[in-house]
């Protein structure tokens, strides 16, 4: 019988994957590989190993997918050549979540196999499609990495991958993309407790309407709740998320500027009843022509725009008062990390020109801070101290 490999370079070393034209046989790492072809050859009469199928490929591109965080659930048919028991054990693997570890104990006792500890270790040291049945979700007592065919650094890895994937789902609003290693801003949302507004935030996130991210207003509540400002400005309302937390940190009158007559209408109603001054208008506009001082501006609208709000919001802001500027790098467009899209080298450029312009005032104190996508707080200086 003619069984195909494939043999593919992945994140977490060389594999092989054996097949036919319709069902998965075996994956295996270099170190295991002789392993598999006698397991194959003793299941399979006159197994003869050809080149790579339709087949092979299929599942190449599905562990691909699945290593890189881009896939949970495989899709693959398979058949696989197993006693009682070891089926047993694959049944137990395959119940695990995703992102979650058990140990050998768990897996023993969920069998009701008293005693079975190296029969279950004998079964996933044997299990013929690593990776797709998750044996990598198995350790030792006390969460340490057992033995795994692939090795224990191959291991490690795809549990951390489980892990960030996970973490990130369980974020609300966070994307794999973020500038911030994506990891560790899932971890510090992982951590932020309860969504604010979970209806606010639904509606944003299903109408593509962006939104402050949960460390930024951690941020935020925290700077307001040192400060206690009277008078806030926020320049760019979208859907009043933002808008809202603030009002719920400090006792403040809130004036919010939005350019977007939907938009506004709908930060309008969410607000309703809390007091929140709603303007509808071009928010460089507001900012030339408006006379109030503010103890704080918070300013998330179009980013090529901050630039021409600068010296506007410098005007606005009362001595001590702070002006915070939301998502400055961009993505890391701002810091010329990756290829700029056509679309947004304007963008790029002014984005540039401000975050320099606003880290070389002599009337401010900047500071340039790598949370969320990037904020640039402004503090104006004193005139007496200089």
């Amino acid at each position: 019988m003619k069984i195909s490999c494939g043999q593919y370079e992945t994140a977490i070393g060389r594999i092989n994957i054996y097949a036919d034209e319709n069902v998965l046989y075996a994956v295996s790492f270099e170190a295991d590989d002789d392993n598999k072809r006698k397991y194959l050859s003793k299941h399979i009469k006159d197994a003869q190993f050809a080149g790579p199928n339709v087949m092979t490929e299929r599942a190449f591109s599905q562990i691909t997918e699945f290593l890189s965080g881009n896939r949970r659930d495989f899709e693959l048919e398979y058949k696989l050549f197993l006693s009682d028991f070891a089926q047993k054990v694959t049944e137990c693997v395959l119940k695990i979540p995703y992102g979650e570890t058990v140990t050998y104990s768990n897996i023993v006792d969920s069998m009701k196999a008293t005693n079975a500890f190296r029969a279950v270790g004998n079964a996933l040291n044997h299990n013929p499609l690593p990776i797709i049945i998750p044996c990598h979700r198995v350790n030792a007592r006390g969460g340490m990495l057992s033995g795994y065919a692939g090795g224990t650094k191959a291991k490690r890895t795809i549990l951390e991958i489980e892990n960030r994937v996970k973490l990130i789902s369980q974020s609300e609003i966070v994307s794999a993309d973020e500038i911030i290693n994506p990891g560790l801003t899932a971890y510090v949302r992982s951590l932020s407790g309860e969504v604010f507004r979970k209806d606010i935030l639904e509606y944003a996130n299903k109408n593509n309407v962006p939104v402050s991210k949960p460390e930024t207003l951690a941020f935020i509540g925290s700077l307001l709740s040192v400060m206690q400002p009277k008078k806030i400005l926020e320049i760019g309302t979208a859907v009043g998320y933002g808008t809202l937390y603030m009002k719920s940190v400090c006792d403040a009158k809130i004036t919010t500027v939005e350019k977007d007559e939907d938009t506004y209408k709908t930060a309008v109603e969410f607000t309703k009843g809390s007091g929140i001054e709603h303007i509808l208008a071009d928010g460089v506009e507001f900012a030339r022509e408006c006379t109030q001082k503010f103890n704080f501006i918070y300013v998330d609208c179009a980013k090529g725009q901050y630039v021409n709000l600068y010296d506007s919001v410098k005007k606005l802001l009362t001595e001590g008062g702070v002006a915070l500027y939301d998502n400055v790098l961009y993505k890391g467009i701002s810091a010329g990390l990756g290829v700029v899209k056509h679309k947004n080298r304007t963008i790029a450029n002014n984005l540039i020109t401000f975050n320099e312009m606003a880290m070389n005032d002599d009337e401010m104190q900047a500071s340039l801070i790598t949370l969320g996508d990037g904020l640039l707080m402004t503090v104006k200086r004193s005139k007496v101290n200089g």
